[in-house]
């Protein structure tokens, strides 16, 4: 065992007491970003401890940016489909029977988008 940081690197003399030295931890991860496997004096641990960290939350930070793109779209998304909407009750109202459709900038072509693609 190598020796204790707070002890100028001697021996531990609580290491090999029943409880053992309260500075001693084991820490294992399966987060995807690393696969880790440690055990020693949290001291000497600490700062692999906070690379462990920051690397996690980068990639928390990566999926929370591609969630929120994904909410920012599909709100563009309703906001069109609200508007069609509205747009469908006055065309309606003033005796019009065509169906409006959204204009969505991404997507499938509906039916009648495709037969002005010409497919």
């Amino acid at each position: 065992m190598a020796g204790c940081p707070l002890r100028n690197f001697e021996e531990c003399p609580q290491h090999n007491k029943k409880g053992g030295c309260e500075w001693w931890i084991g820490y294992t991860s399966n987060s995807g970003v690393t696969d880790a496997k440690m055990e020693g004096c949290a001291v000497v641990l600490q700062p692999l401890l906070m690379l462990e960290n920051a690397n996690a939350l980068g990639m928390m930070e990566g999926r929370i940016n591609q969630l929120s793109a994904e909410m920012s779209a599909g709100r563009v998304e309703n906001l069109k489909e609200g508007d069609a909407l509205r747009r469908q009750l006055l065309h309606l109202a003033t005796g019009g029977r065509e169906l409006v459709e959204p204009k969505h900038s991404t997507g499938i072509p509906s039916s009648g988008q495709q037969k002005q693609l010409g497919a």
